[in-house]
């Protein structure tokens, strides 16, 4: 996940003049990290896709995001100086919004098949406002797309 989050920052600095999205498909399930930073019962990307249904939250749990990404060596460095001085508004719009995990893609090779399926075939839609906040959609919801 790390360096799916790190790839997306990466790609979105180096092109500001387009809105970027990010869809990370896996046939896992949501972990609890190392250590449990968030709590014993409570994993990060929990906290992701909560703030993700709640279209922003109360902010808390996005300051918990940024502090706990800002310490995370692995990430790069322009990444870790965003989370450790963002707001809670400016973590969520530019960086919890536009990434949606979608977990728990059954098995391989059924996932590779709905990612392969032929074109023309309208699995989902979204329609994001300027802010960039979901709308509207068919089939979709970023905690639990389902191909």
């Amino acid at each position: 996940m790390r360096d799916a989050i790190g790839h997306f920052w990466d790609h979105r600095r180096q092109n500001p003049n387009y809105r970027t999205g990010f869809r990370y498909l896996t046939t896992s399930e949501i972990g609890i990290e190392q250590g449990a930073p968030f709590g014993p019962a409570r994993p990060g990307l929990g906290l992701w896709t909560s703030i993700q249904e709640e279209l922003g939250g109360t902010g808390a749990d996005a300051v918990q995001l940024a502090a706990f990404l800002a310490q995370d060596e692995a990430l790069p460095a322009a990444l870790r100086i965003f989370c450790g001085s963002v707001t809670p508004e400016a973590m969520i719009k530019q960086l919890i919004l536009p990434m949606a995990w979608i977990v728990g893609q059954g098995d391989r090779d059924s996932l590779v098949r709905r990612v392969e399926a032929p074109q023309g075939t309208c699995v989902a839609f979204e329609v994001i406002d300027l802010s960039g906040i979901l709308v509207a959609g068919a089939g979709f919801e970023p905690a639990n797309f389902r191909l």
